[in-house]
This record gives C-alpha cells, sequence and structure tokens, in this order.
C-alpha cells in the first residue's frame, strides 16, 4: 500500500482533473465504477397564492461523491489494483472460547395483566389546549357613536366578566379611525366598517361593506391616523404570518398584499375558492397554522329566491372543502372560528334570509377529524365569534352591544368584559 503522502497526491491530482464540465459526472463514474446518484429537488407543500420554496441536494450530493473518490484513492495499491481486503487486525480474539463467562439469570416475568385494554373508541381526535394566557385588557371594535351606521374603528378597555352579562359601557381608549373614508369612484354607497382584524404589529385592517356591490378594505396604524385604502373586497382576516384574506365579488376568496393591495386568487385543487357566482363570503378566519381557512358563505338560489347560511372549513394544503354544521340544528350556520385544539366554534341558529342579519341564538363546537359537532350554548344573541393568536379566548360579541368571554378549547364562560352601545364587531 502507498503512504499518505502518496495516496494525499494522488488525490489532489484526481481531483484536479475533474472540471465541474458536463463530463465531470462521467469522469467520477469512471473512477468509481458506479452510477452517480440522481439529484431530486425537494419542493416544500404549494399553498395557491403563497410563495414555494425549493431546497436542492446538490451539494449534498457533491460531498457524497468527493468522500467516495477518497475512499476509492486509498484503496489503489502500488500495482495499480485496487485492494479491498481488510487488513490483517492484530487486535486480540474476544470471541474465543476461553473468555470466561458469567452465567446471567433471567428475571422473572411480570404476572399477566388483568385489566382490559383501554377504550379508545371515544379518544378525541384533537390535541390538548395550552393553558391560557392572561386575557386581553382591551378589544379592537367598530362602534356606531352617533347612530348614522358609520360606525368608527375604536379601542376598548376590558374588565373583569360581569356572570349576569351586564355592566357599564366600556372605556374607549383611543379613537383610531372617526369618520371611515369611503372610495369616492366604488360602486355602491357606504354602509360602514362591517369587520376587522389585528395584524402582527398592532395595525389594524377593516372592511367596508357597500350597497350593491363589493366593499373596500382599509388599514390604519396602531396608533389611529389616516387610513390607507388596500383595495376592493370585503372581510378581511389576517393570518399568523400576516397574510390577508379578503373576499372579492365574482372573483372569490384571495389575499391581498398589505404594501400593494395586489389582490391574489386563492385556489383548491386548481380552482377559485368560490361557492358560485352569485355567493357571498360574509367572514373568513385563518387557521393558527395558516394552512386553513373557515368561510362563511350566503348561498343564493335564484330561482328558487331562497338563501342559505353554511361555514365551510378549507384545507388549503388538502385541496379539499368539508361543511361545519350541527346535525338536527334549526337555522343556519355562521361566524367560525378556530380554537386552541383545532376544532372549530361556530353559531347556530342564524336566520337564512337574504335581507336579514347573521345573530344566531347558540354556540356548538365542530370536530373536524370526525365529522360531528356538539352544542355548547344557547339562548344567545351572538352577532360574531374572535379567537386571540394563541387560542387561549374566544369572545363572543352580542346584539345588545356586549363582549363575552370565554376561555381554552372547553369554551368556559367567562362572563361579560367589555359592552359599548352601539358595537357591531370586535377582534383581540
Amino acid at each position: 500500500m502507498t503512504d499518505v503522502d502518496t495516496i494525499l497526491r494522488e488525490h489532489a491530482d484526481a481531483a484536479a482533473a475533474v472540471e465541474p464540465a458536463a463530463d465531470g459526472w462521467a469522469q467520477i463514474v469512471a473512477r468509481l465504477g458506479e452510477e452517480p446518484p440522481i439529484v431530486v429537488p425537494l419542493v416544500d407543500r404549494r399553498r395557491a397564492g403563497r410563495p414555494t420554496r425549493r431546497v436542492l441536494l446538490a451539494g449534498a450530493a457533491a460531498v457524497v461523491v468527493v468522500a467516495a473518490a477518497i475512499a476509492a484513492v486509498a484503496l489503489v495499491g502500488d500495482d495499480g489494483t485496487t485492494d479491498l481486503t481488510p487488513a490483517e487486525s492484530t487486535a486480540p480474539d474476544v470471541t474465543a472460547s476461553t473468555v470466561p463467562t458469567t452465567p446471567t439469570t433471567e428475571p422473572p416475568s411480570p404476572p399477566a395483566s388483568t385489566e382490559p385494554p383501554p377504550d379508545t373508541t371515544g379518544t378525541p381526535t384533537t390535541t390538548a389546549p395550552p393553558v391560557p394566557a392572561a386575557m386581553p385588557d382591551e378589544v379592537v371594535a367598530i362602534v356606531d357613536t352617533d347612530g348614522d351606521g358609520l360606525g368608527a374603528v375604536v379601542r376598548l378597555g376590558t374588565v373583569e366578566g360581569q356572570p349576569d352579562g351586564t355592566g357599564p359601557d366600556s372605556e374607549v381608549r383611543s379613537v383610531l379611525v372617526e369618520d371611515p373614508p369611503f372610495p369616492d369612484d366604488a360602486p355602491g354607497s357606504a354602509t360602514g366598517p362591517v369587520t376587522l382584524d389585528l395584524l402582527p404589529d398592532g395595525s389594524v385592517v377593516y372592511g367596508i361593506c357597500c350597497e350593491p356591490a363589493a366593499g373596500a378594505v382599509y388599514v390604519v396604524g396602531p396608533d389611529g391616523g389616516e387610513p390607507r385604502l388596500l383595495g376592493y373586497g370585503e372581510h378581511p382576516a389576517v393570518g399568523p404570518d400576516g397574510t390577508v384574506a379578503v373576499f372579492q365579488l365574482y372573483t372569490g376568496v384571495g389575499t391581498m398584499d398589505v404594501a400593494t393591495g395586489r389582490f391574489t386568487p386563492l385556489l383548491v385543487d386548481g380552482e377559485p375558492l368560490m361557492a358560485g357566482p352569485d355567493d357571498w363570503a360574509t367572514g373568513l378566519t385563518w387557521s393558527p397554522d395558516g394552512r386553513q381557512l373557515l368561510v362563511d358563505w350566503l348561498l343564493h338560489d335564484m330561482e328558487a329566491g331562497t338563501s342559505e347560511r353554511i361555514v365551510e372549513l378549507v384545507d388549503l394544503d388538502a385541496g379539499t372543502r368539508q361543511r361545519v354544521a350541527l346535525e338536527g340544528a334549526a337555522g343556519g350556520e355562521a361566524h367560525g372560528t378556530f380554537l386552541a385544539d383545532g376544532r372549530v366554534a361556530f353559531v347556530t341558529g342564524v336566520p337564512q334570509g337574504y335581507d336579514q342579519e347573521a345573530v344566531g341564538t347558540g354556540i356548538a363546537v365542530f370536530d373536524p377529524a370526525r365529522g360531528t359537532a356538539e352544542e355548547r350554548f344557547g339562548a344567545l344573541r351572538i352577532t360574531g365569534l374572535d379567537t386571540t393568536a394563541d387560542g387561549g379566548w374566544v369572545l363572543a360579541t352580542s346584539e345588545d352591544g356586549a363582549v363575552r368571554a370565554f376561555t381554552g378549547a372547553d369554551l368556559r364562560d367567562e362572563g361579560t368584559v367589555a359592552r359599548r352601545e352601539g358595537l357591531q364587531a370586535a377582534a383581540w
């Protein structure tokens, strides 16, 4: 065998001879005597409307090839042949029969259990929720302060829950938008902000509705100021990474760039996220991981002159759509929101009429894995639901301007934590 210096010199000469050209693989194959590894690009799961990242394994493959080349050079003998016989070992043979052995005693086997196997048929399919953090000390709300229907965007302080659902009006800590603007060139007429959500930096994005066409989406800073028009659309919803989803009439659900206002349609299994050309999305909610979207739909049967309100769970990665409903419940569903354990809370008993407000009479919880729901609360007048970013708290707005708080995935009622006459929507 050659010495170390000779091996290193031969390896350096071999490496210099292999150029990164089209025949580079051929030279390495000739030296190794085998086919090169296949380099396959790994592509992250694609979500429509969001960038896709690609990771190539070319660098890792090159490292493997160089290592193999070094090994091949090291095995070349002085006469040019390849010596694949391992060197004779001088270590003592520890397997010889002369090595004394100590007899071992097997421990006694434990007695067979008489307990029956656990029944897993009723085991929940969701993960345990985290312990909720302290309740937020304020909510961002839309409040009609002067009765003209054009609600202002304000911050309201929260208080310890009132068990009887009563209490004084909450403190208005700041007014972010007092007189909401509306684009002069927008079709239809403004009816004021109807939905809102919070961006990661504390800014507020809100949607103004109009009749008879689609509305407009604005963003305002954490401390207020002049609202900035993002574009046309309704019901903006902010995802965990700041992605804003909106609904555009005749286009469907898509994302809107906060910097440019550019709208990109979301695709599900290659098709636009729509229900029908005459159907409207009346609410959107992102899942905590940004892979799913809850859509409140107002479906119209133009020939029959009827309408239906439903909630749909859309898995953007899997390309599936699942109806969220409580079997046997009267009325429609609306105001879906995600809980910390992956289940969905939604409002039941919502009137189906096109010209009626989406005010429900109860709250139910839907398990996507099982496809079933159970009612949790009834005899309520709920106009909306929203969950904190950590999933620990759920708020419910009601017809009388109250904000009721529930903790965790078990939805423990903590009572009314905020109230304001003329309150139309709230988020935290």
